[in-house]
């Protein structure tokens, strides 16, 4: 049984999030604890909020883009050289990314992929490309490479 400091009671260790700042590995509030302080928050002050959370996710996808190029995010197709992160993206090496998310029961891409490669480790089978880059490979040919010839 563990303290909860936020409604001041003994609760089972399933009851409260983990965290590595602790030395017991558990949160000193319990989750529903945690979880009304976080919506008051969020209500109090809703603009600050979508800004933390659209600061955080950006960092989240430089982080695994820059992973994944080997240093500064740039698609990674030779005939294009886009450097701007919102034209940015990841793609499936092997052009299976749907046949991939269903065999992992993986329901959504896009800003959902990012926190879970991280998470993952970043493993192996995917690569930065741009949007024109990636929509163009699920057609058949880059249309860079396409108007290069």
């Amino acid at each position: 049984m563990f303290y909860c400091n936020g409604c001041k009671t003994s609760k089972p260790a399933e009851e409260f999030c983990r965290s590595q700042r602790r030395p017991s590995g558990l949160s000193y509030r319990c989750k529903a604890c945690l979880n009304a302080k976080n919506r008051r928050t969020r209500n109090a002050k809703p603009e600050a909020h979508r800004y933390n959370v659209a600061v955080s996710r950006l960092k989240t996808k430089i982080e695994v883009l820059t992973h994944y190029c080997g240093g500064s995010p740039k698609c990674m197709c030779p005939h294009c050289d886009e450097t701007i992160l919102e034209f940015l993206t990841l793609d499936h090496v092997n052009n299976d990314g749907a046949a991939h998310r269903k065999e992992l029961g993986w329901r959504k891409g896009g800003q959902a992929l990012y926190p879970l490669l991280k998470k993952l480790g970043f493993p192996d089978g995917f690569q930065v490309l741009c949007f024109n880059c990636n929509c163009g490979r699920g057609r058949g040919v880059c249309p860079h490479v396409k108007h290069a010839a």
